[in-house]
């Protein structure tokens, strides 16, 4: 059994737990779906705390890219009879461009149910 304090204390890299490539490439798969290498270099260079709080922090731009799909979906219909496919689509679309991964991946974890 694992030991609480142990599981729930913050990652702090160590030698035995350095940040390497692979646990930025497993914490950015994690919290989206997946990285370019510019941004597991970028990730590595910044260290995990400061990744994380990217990851956690909209990023600039980001009321643009809203405005951008809100006028994409349009008038969307809602209802039981209405064809969903038109939804999937766009947020299909929406998850490959977003610039906030982290949003998009939640929204998909607590949509699944």
């Amino acid at each position: 059994m694992a030991n609480p304090e142990w599981a729930w204390a913050p990652y702090q890299p160590d030698a035995a737990r350095p940040w390497n490539l692979a646990r930025a490439a497993h914490l950015l798969r994690r919290a989206g779906f997946g990285a370019t290498w510019k941004q597991l270099q970028q990730a590595l260079s910044d260290g995990p705390e400061r990744t994380v709080a990217k990851l956690l922090a909209p990023p600039a731009g980001y009321a643009e890219f809203e405005r951008r799909m809100s006028a994409m979906a349009g008038p969307l219909e809602v209802s039981e009879s209405a064809d969903a496919t038109p939804c999937a689509e766009l947020w299909l679309y929406r998850m490959m461009e977003t610039p906030y991964p982290l949003l998009e991946k939640m929204t998909l974890f607590w949509s699944s149910g």
